[in-house]
């Protein structure tokens, strides 16, 4: 499957995808947030994605707590974690929505400090 076959594979979606878990034996449905840009996902039909959570208790370095989650399309108060993977488009099982410019900022930036970078 192409990327052109799925126009909401771009930097800042929310989907579903069966995230996969850090053993790698097993995945969650859970929703997660493109962090690709648009050049490395028109090279290929693999995205990095953030994990997205409702657990806003547990807070860890280089988590971000969602500001507009509502228009992001998710269901509730959420966080980015800087859990990240790299999938293939093809295993995107819904688009859910996008996050606003502010938040994709500041996942960023999360990102940035858990890395290090």
């Amino acid at each position: 499957m192409s990327t052109t076959s799925i126009p909401f594979a771009v930097r800042g979606a929310v989907i579903l995808v069966p995230f996969p878990f850090t053993d790698l034996t097993t995945t969650k449905r859970r929703p997660a947030v493109i962090l690709s840009t648009t050049a490395q996902i028109a090279g290929t039909a693999d995205v990095v994605i953030a994990q997205v959570t409702g657990n806003v208790q547990r807070g860890a370095i280089g988590d971000y707590l969602i500001l507009d989650w509502a228009q992001a399309g998710l269901r509730m108060a959420s966080v980015v974690r800087p859990k990240l993977a790299t999938i293939h488009t093809s295993l995107i099982l819904r688009h859910l929505g996008k996050v606003t410019d502010r938040d994709l900022a500041g996942i960023e930036a999360s990102v940035r400090i858990a890395l290090g970078l």
